[in-house]
């Protein structure tokens, strides 16, 4: 996911998140340093003067940030884990993700704006669940968000005990709006389970009867 991030915005992964900004020379991105701002969301809460300070560009130079930050996603999520106090060893397991997209405007649809990648692209977002203690991954789904989604991944749970998962929540074509969870479910013991031969024989029961 990560490279698929690289890929689509001409950019490392240890680079500022500022650098998929157009127009965003090593010069501001020295300037954002040194406002602490590190992110998108930094640079656009900023107030009007310490950000134009930053970006000293043109009218449309700034046009073109304006479009990049405006299109850059910002998502929020919640999640339940359903019947939390009630989940056995090896029995499914469901976490519910509710998904809602800060787009008041319309201005976070259409194609990803990405000026060095050769065709249009669309952005797709992927919701993981991993334990990382075992380093597993318990449940994946591609996730395409317009404004609201609400998604249910379930998995089997794991050995009986306290187990630490995380969500990851990465989308494909921006770096820097990935975002993860943690969380923790209580795992009871594995429920007793009736063999075919209890059966068989309470249906010989139930007809000699």
């Amino acid at each position: 996911m990560e490279m698929s991030q690289m890929v689509v915005q001409a950019t490392w992964s240890t680079d500022s998140y500022l650098k998929q900004i157009p127009h965003m020379t090593g010069e501001r991105l020295k300037r954002a340093a040194a406002k602490q701002v590190e992110s998108v969301f930094d640079l656009t809460d900023l107030e009007d003067e310490d950000r134009n300070d930053i970006l000293r560009m043109s009218g449309p130079e700034l046009a073109d940030v304006a479009r990049f930050c405006n299109r850059y996603p910002n998502v929020e999520l919640n999640f339940e884990v359903e019947d939390a106090e009630a989940i056995h060893a090896g029995s499914p397991a469901t976490v519910t993700i509710e998904l809602e997209r800060d787009d008041d405007d319309g201005s976070q649809s259409g194609p990803v704006v990405a000026p060095y990648f050769p065709q249009r692209k669309d952005e797709s977002w992927w919701l993981i669940i991993g334990e990382p203690s075992t380093n597993a991954l318990v449940s994946i789904k591609k996730v395409n968000l317009q404004q609201k989604s609400t998604v249910k991944l379930e998995f089997p749970a794991g050995d009986e005990g306290k187990h630490d998962y995380k969500i990851y929540f990465m989308c494909d074509s921006f770096l820097g709006c990935d975002q993860e969870f943690d969380f923790t479910m209580n795992i009871k013991e594995k429920l007793a389970e009736s063999s075919d031969e209890d059966s068989d024989e309470m249906s010989e029961d139930e007809e000699d009867a």
